[in-house]
């Protein structure tokens, strides 16, 4: 028979306080009892969220086994399967009285539910090494390439300094075990042109790029650079990128009178090259996925929104 469809009955289990030399203490002790009693009562409303911050609390202060357990359920409810089964791996450690779940009950569900996590294996062609991977936001220990995830959506993020990070985004059902081949794109070299002028456009090998400020990236080589505004003489510049680095230029245009001679104003205009700094806010992303591999696992999937294992409902150890 599947485990979840055992019913399970609702275990109770004896309170054990350690008497409290101060009434401060006691009140804290209160305390944690009644918050383990609204987390048991929001587990059983299906509140999972409500649950999971509640026992998390109460883990902080006490990691009991009845906490430890309440915590896995909540978890398992949210579809955090990662973090149920590091609870439950926690629970099995520790010492609990008799007359709780059966824990072989409990390994069968830790197992399943470890059955259900998906398998990501990534792998990076270029660049081979300063690679960093950040997966929902989070780093990633540097050089793995190999991970366990819920099966959930997920955003992966490979970066390294000198190319346009990727981002991939990773939708995998319960088991699946999915692989990934990516390239990073090296960064060319970066243009940024300033003018003073209104409504400055600038246009680069005679053509229009955008209005000024500009950032762009461009091939290394030679390049004709015009900035022209309404009322103004249009600036020109001829600028030779090399392969990387970034390249300012900032022109200061003179206004045209209006007998159409142009009214002469101090040049400001520089250019210089300083060193690449590449950030994923500050530059454009760009992938190149290849080799997608996915292989279905038969097995029950979890089952989220209900738990079957029942609830501890007081924290012992």
């Amino acid at each position: 028979m599947a485990l979840a469809s055992v019913a399970l009955s609702v275990v109770a289990l004896p309170l054990r306080a350690e008497a409290q030399s101060t009434v401060d203490g006691a009140s804290a002790n209160l305390d944690a009892a009644a918050a383990f009693r609204a987390g048991v009562q929001a587990l059983q409303d299906n509140r999972f969220a409500d649950a999971a911050r509640i026992f998390e609390s109460l883990r902080r202060t006490q990691s009991t086994a009845a906490t430890l357990f309440n915590l896995a359920m909540a978890y398992r409810g949210l579809g955090r399967v990662r973090d149920a089964v590091e609870c439950l791996d926690q629970y099995l450690a520790l010492p609990v009285d008799g007359g709780g779940v059966p824990l072989e009950n409990v390994r069968q569900e830790r197992a399943r539910l470890r059955a259900s996590l998906v398998a990501f294996a990534l792998t990076v062609e270029q660049p081979t090494a300063g690679v960093h991977v950040a997966i929902d936001g989070r780093a990633q220990t540097e050089g793995q390439r190999a991970f366990e995830l819920d099966p959930i959506a997920h955003v992966v993020e490979v970066s390294a300094a000198g190319y346009a990070p990727v981002r991939v985004e990773l939708d995998g059902a319960p088991g699946q075990q999915i692989s990934r081949t990516i390239s990073l794109r090296p960064l060319g070299p970066r243009l940024v042109v300033e003018a003073d002028a209104p409504r400055s456009r600038v246009r680069v090998d005679g053509v229009d790029r955008g209005s000024a400020p500009l950032e762009l990236e461009l091939e290394p080589g030679r390049h004709a650079i015009i900035v022209e505004a309404p009322g103004y003489e249009p600036s020109q510049r001829e600028l030779s990128l090399g392969p990387s680095g970034v390249v300012r230029l900032s022109l200061s245009l003179s206004r045209r009178s209006l007998d159409g001679r142009s009214t002469a104003r101090p040049s400001n205009a520089r250019g210089w090259v300083v060193p690449v700094v590449v950030t994923a806010s500050a530059l454009a992303v760009a992938a190149v996925a290849t080799g997608i591999t996915v292989w279905a696992v038969t097995m029950e999937p979890p089952i989220l929104g209900a738990y079957s294992l029942g609830v501890l409902r007081e924290p012992v150890r």
